[in-house]
């Protein structure tokens, strides 16, 4: 039962690879490269909302406590970042397929 998680997690993780197997062009590898950029950009926006729910969680549990409002306000910035960087990533992407595709 302790490895039924990892199971989970490896066939999450290794599904994006499944279409190296399609590969015979230089086309095919854009098309994959944009298939793994769109699926961790879900994978890391998925997780942001979690991480903001966490976060606020954590400001209404403080209590007023200066240090646990601190923290919960750190988790709030951190994971924005991570959404601007992942955001900031997403348009690398297509900038990328754009200069590469667009002769």
């Amino acid at each position: 039962m302790k490895k039924f998680p990892y199971i989970i997690i490896s066939f999450i993780a290794g599904f994006p690879l499944i279409s190296f197997a399609a590969l015979t062009n230089a086309q095919d590898v854009i098309n994959l490269i944009v298939k793994v950029g769109n699926w961790m950009y879900g994978a890391i926006l998925a997780l942001a909302v979690v991480f903001i729910l966490l976060s606020a969680y954590n400001f209404m549990g403080s209590g007023g406590s200066e240090e646990k409002v601190t923290t919960a306000k750190n988790q709030l910035l951190y994971t924005l970042i991570a959404v601007v960087v992942a955001m900031l990533a997403k348009g690398l992407i297509a900038l990328i397929e754009k200069l590469v595709i667009t002769p």
